[in-house]
């Protein structure tokens, strides 16, 4: 997991200034989705899903965004299935962050 979250870290810091590491942002991003895929889903994949998604929309590749936002939203589906509760499922999929995520995951989707 650790090595996912460096590859996301730097994938961000490589985003917001591209001189800092030798690969683009995306690079750092799918190699974290590469070792993400052979782990168990978490909140990271979500996240680095989002960056990925993020990514390919604003470099015009529409076609690829949309398989991972709605790659993303099943996953937040997914992960607030977990909880017994309606409640506990309004609480996790209304943080800031996953709130954020789900509305950008469906900008994504809609858009042409």
């Amino acid at each position: 997991y650790l090595e996912i979250e460096r590859y996301y870290l730097i994938g961000k810091i490589a985003a917001n200034n591209s001189t800092l590491f030798p690969e683009s942002a995306v690079f750092y991003f799918i190699e974290a989705f590469k070792i993400m895929n052979d782990l168990n889903v978490n909140e990271t994949s979500c996240k680095i899903i989002l960056e990925l998604s993020k990514y390919y929309f604003e470099r015009g590749n529409v076609l690829k965004a949309k398989e991972f936002a709605s790659y993303g939203k099943s996953l937040l589906n997914f992960l607030a299935s977990q909880f017994r509760d309606e409640r506990s499922k309004d609480i996790y999929l209304n943080s800031s962050y996953r709130k954020d995520a789900w509305e950008k995951f469906t900008e994504i989707i809609v858009s042409e």
